[in-house]
């Protein structure tokens, strides 16, 4: 069974160590008993993530995309604009990269798809997708 213990122990954008997360659970100020204590077979730590994190997602994400669209014999070219753009729209602090998951479908992949189902593109051509798409 997984258990997550110390979501509150640790104050927004401070990036804490294993030892100091571990120390913060057993705190006895916390209320945890060393019965249950004993019972936790393993720590993770989870770091906030940064720019250059959500730049890879988004760059494996788009990839993805460009994969399916490859399916229909069009190549597609991501600008750095258009990186940039979800990077800065499709990352919450909070959330991390789940909403970036929900933007490319909402902005890229919905009007990629409704250009498809028309035929907009014709038959094989580069296709540049820019930031004047996803806004």
């Amino acid at each position: 069974m997984d258990l997550i213990l110390g979501g509150k122990i640790q104050k927004p954008g401070l990036s804490e160590s294993k030892d100091r997360v571990l120390e913060a659970v057993k705190d006895p100020q916390n209320g945890f008993k060393p019965e249950f204590l004993n019972r936790i077979d393993s720590t993770v730590v989870f770091h906030p993530l940064e720019r250059a994190h959500i730049l890879e997602i988004v760059d494996i994400m788009m990839k993805e995309v460009e994969g399916r669209v490859l399916e229909h014999g069009l190549v597609m070219q991501v600008t750095d604009a258009t990186r940039d753009y979800l990077v800065e729209r499709g990352f919450d602090p909070k959330m991390g990269a789940r909403p970036l998951r929900r933007l490319i479908q909402d902005e890229i992949e919905d009007e990629l798809s409704e250009k498809l189902l028309r035929n907009e593109f014709g038959q094989v051509i580069p296709l540049n997708l820019i930031l004047s798409m996803v806004q």
